[in-house]
């Protein structure tokens, strides 16, 4: 939709409440003439009555000298509310036609908020409709660039959001990146900003908004606003919930400022900072049970992997406890993480006791994860629990790791009531 046809939207608009409020008033000044024809006839009749009969006529006199005034000064006022001028202000003819100018439509857009109406990019947007002249050339009239009306930032965020204008939208914020936020953005509406800026975001690719995400928060901030929890989850989906570096520091600075991060957000940095810093994802954690919100499976396995690289093996077991009293099923990473804790704060018969009910519910660790229990064990001269694992793997139907046997010829304690057939 090109700026001329969202300002002749926006003046049809307005014509049309301009001749439905002059309907209305008509009929209401109508219905008040006929209540105040019905009092004065009541009142004429009284006076007559009492003049017939010389009763109360001081009363009646001083009576009328009171009500006639007043009955016409409303009458003069009516009068002039009915001669008022219209909303459309007829400008003059240009080329024996006569063109019209819409004023403001309602209360959207408060004086201050017309003050950005000289910005750049505010006029870029409507540029080519002086350009337009050229279509106009069979009917024989021209347009000239003084005779635009360009319309301010606002009323184009406005229209945007009004007539879900996409093109005209990203087209605006492209330029918002390319010069910059005007110094007064922060002065337009914030009901027009959150929702132009959620458009924006609703119909970005995720290609863009993992490019230009940071810089739509910044556009957001610059019009007084801080990114609302639709517009951080739109940047978290187009990442996978795998935030990279930049994105976590920006929405960690967000939350230190005192900024609302979504239920979304809390899950992406716990996910993207198990590895790089797990005591962050230990602290967000308790914040979120503070914030009464639940984690998923996902998040809860970032949680077990934050406090296994800590070294908090006790703390995993208590944390896969309260998965199952939320109704949260272990999957496959959350058994591995039980396990190499059992392994490496030695409570084997923990382990035996996992993998056990892992067969239960038909999950099974690949040959990778069995070396890596069978290694750990070597190497705490557990052989005895080696043989154990090696004999529980080929149970389980998998097909073992030609270094797993190696190591256990290497140990050298091999019983023979192991039961392996190597």
């Amino acid at each position: 939709m090109s700026p001329t046809s969202i300002q002749r939207t926006m003046q049809n608009v307005a014509s049309g409440r301009a001749a439905h409020e002059s309907s209305f008033r008509i009929l209401v000044l109508c219905v008040g003439f006929f209540a105040l024809g019905q009092v004065m006839s009541t009142f004429v009749c009284s006076f007559v009555e009492m003049w017939l009969h010389k009763e109360y006529l001081p009363e009646v006199v001083i009576s009328a000298y009171l009500l006639i005034p007043h009955a016409a000064g409303w009458i003069s006022n009516m009068k002039a509310v009915i001669t008022k001028k219209s909303m459309l202000v007829k400008d003059a003819p240009r080329g024996g036609h006569t063109a019209r100018r819409a004023v403001p439509i309602g209360d959207r857009v408060s004086p201050h908020e017309l003050c950005n109406s000289g910005s750049k990019y505010s006029r870029d947007l409507v540029g080519h409709t002086v350009r337009l002249s050229s279509d106009m050339r069979g009917t024989g009239h021209t347009q000239s660039e003084s005779s635009v009306q360009v319309p301010t930032l606002s009323e184009v965020m406005f229209a945007c959001v009004r007539f879900q204008d996409v093109d005209r939208a990203l087209k605006l914020f492209d330029q918002m990146l390319q010069e910059g936020v005007s110094h007064d953005a922060h002065l337009i509406s914030k009901a027009i900003v959150d929702k132009f800026f959620n458009l924006v975001s609703d119909n970005l690719c995720d290609v863009r908004i993992r490019k230009d995400g940071l810089s739509l928060f910044d556009a957001v901030q610059a019009h007084g606003l801080a990114p609302s929890t639709a517009i951080q989850n739109r940047l978290i989906k187009a990442w996978k919930s795998k935030l990279p570096k930049s994105v976590v520091k920006y929405l960690l600075t967000m939350k230190s400022d005192g900024f609302l991060i979504s239920r979304l957000s809390y899950f992406a940095l716990i996910i993207s900072s198990e590895r790089s810093n797990p005591e962050m994802v230990l602290a967000l954690f308790g914040e979120t049970g503070n914030l009464g919100i639940t984690l998923d499976k996902v998040a809860y396995n970032s949680v077990l992997g934050a406090c296994y690289h800590l070294g908090m093996y006790d703390e995993i077991g208590l944390l896969f406890a309260q998965m199952a009293d939320r109704g949260l099923t272990p999957d496959i990473k959350t058994y591995r993480i039980a396990i190499n804790a059992s392994l490496r704060s030695n409570r084997f018969e923990d382990t035996v006791s996992v993998l056990e009910t892992m067969h239960g519910q038909r999950l099974k660790f690949n040959g990778q994860d069995y070396h890596n229990a069978i290694v750990y064990c070597i190497s705490l001269q557990r052989v005895d629990d080696a043989v154990v694992l090696f004999n529980a793997m080929v149970q389980a139907n998998v097909i073992p790791l030609e270094r797993s046997i190696v190591c256990l010829r290497d140990a050298g304690r091999m019983s023979a009531s192991s039961c392996l057939a190597i």
